[in-house]
């Protein structure tokens, strides 16, 4: 994969998983890296001046200085919505029952939004073959 800052003339040829194998060879050879890592050679202007590897699951390094790491928190924290739509999790009501402790209530207020959702795609479904259908007899 080729990211490119055409601003700044700057580019980044990313490969996944550089020292994997083929299909085949797998069968008999194992990689010398796992699958999830990637590297790349960060270009500016015809000339490399940097390069990134890593790990998608793990960390990302440049130059074997440790950019990201996934397993540090970050100063980041969500803030609920002042207004939330009524669709918002919050309101289920088979959440607040378990919540509660009241699990018969629990289910059963989750079978009836789930026997809710399976008709809302019903009615989906045959919205779309109705439209299908109508377009076809054009």
């Amino acid at each position: 994969m080729t990211i490119r800052d055409e601003q700044n003339n700057i580019s980044c040829e990313v490969v996944f998983h550089p020292d994997g194998v083929g299909y085949l060879k797998s069968w008999f050879v194992s990689s010398p890296s796992p699958s999830d890592t990637f590297r790349g050679d960060i270009i500016k202007d015809g000339n490399k001046v940097d390069q990134i590897d890593g790990s998608w699951i793990g960390e990302i390094r440049s130059n074997g200085v440790v950019l990201y790491d996934v397993r540090q928190k970050l100063d980041a924290s969500t803030v609920p919505a002042e207004n939330p739509i009524p669709s918002d999790s919050r309101f289920r009501e088979d959440l607040k029952a378990l919540s509660e402790g009241k699990f018969d209530l629990a289910q059963a207020k989750k079978v009836e939004l789930e026997e809710l959702q399976r008709s809302d795609r019903a009615l989906r479904r045959q919205g779309y073959e109705q439209r299908e259908s109508a377009s076809s007899d054009l």
